[in-house]
């Protein structure tokens, strides 16, 4: 993912939209599955690979309108409550959905990969494979969907 790119578009949603470098993501992440383990709560999870997705979708669509636009149905669609980070080494973007069950993260992923194929940017053999480029689990862990 370009760099440029993603601080371009961090400036352009700044407003709308606060991402954590991976670093401090991975210390809220953390901290997240301490307090559901203090209180006995629960939390969803998903994330969004920039290669898996990138090899998912048709090559006539610029990176800047697709990242674009994930950045825009993340401001549109999740709470503030909701963290959102980079992954590791900068490698996607992660959302926790605070005290949030599993069905309702998995709506919201399916939404979204539902956009994709509306605007006919996924490639036709991609079109059922939303759950398995955009992962989605909860924590404590009770599985991977």
């Amino acid at each position: 993912m370009h760099t440029e790119l993603l601080e371009s578009l961090q400036n352009e949603f700044q407003h709308e939209l606060f991402l954590y470098p991976w670093e401090i993501f991975e210390l809220r992440i953390q901290e997240e599955m301490v307090r559901c383990d203090r209180t006995t709560t629960c939390f969803g999870y998903m994330e969004i690979p920039f290669t898996a997705l990138r090899e998912s979708v048709q090559a006539s669509v610029v990176d800047e309108v697709l990242w674009r636009f994930v950045f825009r149905y993340m401001a549109e669609t999740l709470r503030g409550s909701d963290i959102k980070g980079f992954l590791s080494e900068n490698h996607g973007l992660g959302i926790v959905f605070l005290d949030s069950d599993l069905t309702g993260v998995q709506e919201c992923r399916d939404r979204l990969w539902g956009k994709f194929g509306s605007a006919q940017w996924l490639i036709p053999a991609q079109l059922a494979q939303g759950s398995a480029i955009l992962k989605v689990t909860r924590y404590p862990v009770v599985g991977t969907i």
